[in-house]
């Protein structure tokens, strides 16, 4: 790109976000996720319009950090640990006291790549058929972060491109060690590496009400929605693929779906060989890194992803099924100009 379309961009862009922090956001409504008594505490990093990336920043209070968006335009907005004192270029994170960070659970779907079969396989897009991954993720991790470790504070995050972020904001989970954050991840964990063949972990001694979650919202999910092709990939034979479709237009139970013909115990362990593929193709698949690691900084809510120009939303459990990425608006889509193909955003490959 010649320098003076690069300065163009530039400018364009800066003007956007320029409009979005000066009017259009809201910063009531991070404190509503983030607690005020910890605000000049926090570590704030910025990813900057000049491609620079820096961290090791806070601010006195909420109108500070206001003030400074409006006035750097940054791209990317990032928000981290808390440290005392507060963070800053002469006093980086390292040489302080970390005091807490929220417990976050992320999914960007670029980790399904191997099991992805659609056109966005090995691209940084998406789709909607690939989509359909995250609802499924968010309503297991969720309910088994509620069930089994007793979490009432998590709140869901569209990212802004094409994934999600849970911040679990109990009290018990500000403080938890980086090894204890690992336990917990290791417990979601079932699927290990992220090739089409990745393992599945041996589970023995998983808790029935975890069986019967894995079976209720992956297993029986996927029966209910997959298509003849999917159910066929997974290793289903033509007559099971057929008493599946014709049993999912009843009205009967999803758990009716799981028990199919078999016909002795090769045939069982056959059923139990597909379910493991479709653990494969439908278990979440999480960012670790992003979970386990105290200092890392994430996408601050109500910040602009710089990618697409949309927001980082909640989005309430309740909605997931219903919350379509495509529609949500980018601040970088005018009439003036659409920025979206030079900026690599998320695409919908079925349109």
């Amino acid at each position: 790109m010649k320098k003076h379309q690069l300065t163009e961009q530039m400018q364009f862009l800066q003007e956007r976000l320029k409009v979005y922090y000066e009017k259009q956001f809201q910063i009531q409504e991070v404190l509503k996720y983030i607690n005020p008594s910890t605000f000049s505490n926090r570590e704030f990093g910025f990813e900057l319009l000049n491609g620079k990336f820096t961290r090791n920043l806070s601010f006195k209070d909420p109108e500070d950090l206001r003030t400074f968006l409006i006035e750097n335009t940054p791209l990317g907005v990032y928000i981290g640990a808390v440290f005392e004192p507060s963070p800053s270029w002469e006093n980086p994170i390292h040489t302080l006291t970390w005091k807490g960070r929220e417990f976050i659970i992320d999914i960007d779907l670029d980790v399904y790549d191997s099991v992805r079969n659609c056109s966005c396989k090995g691209t940084k897009n998406m789709c909607h058929s690939c989509w359909k991954l995250i609802p499924t993720a968010i309503k297991f991790i969720d309910e088994t972060l509620n069930v089994d470790f007793g979490f009432e504070k998590r709140v869901w995050f569209f990212s802004g491109r094409r994934g999600v972020h849970c911040w679990i904001f109990d009290d018990d989970a500000f403080t938890l060690t980086d090894e204890q954050r690992a336990s917990i991840v290791e417990y979601l964990s079932i699927i290990r590496g992220e090739t089409e063949d990745a393992r599945i972990q041996e589970r023995g001694d998983l808790p029935e009400p975890l069986k019967q979650r894995i079976y209720r919202v992956i297993i029986a999910s996927y029966l209910l929605e997959a298509s003849e092709e999917e159910l066929l990939m997974v290793g289903f034979s033509k007559e099971h693929v057929k008493s599946i479709i014709d049993e999912r237009t009843t009205d009967m139970s999803p758990y009716l779906l799981l028990k199919l013909p078999t016909r002795g115990k090769r045939q069982n362990i056959k059923i139990l060989k597909v379910y493991e593929n479709i653990l494969r193709v439908r278990f979440p698949r999480l960012d670790t890194k992003v979970s386990i690691d105290v200092n890392r900084l994430l996408r601050m809510p109500y910040s602009i992803h710089g990618k697409t120009g949309r927001i980082v939303k909640p989005i309430p459990v309740e909605n997931v099924d219903t919350f379509d990425p495509f529609d949500e608006p980018s601040i970088f889509n005018t009439k003036k100009r659409n920025l979206f193909q030079s900026l690599e955003p998320v695409k919908n490959q079925n349109a």
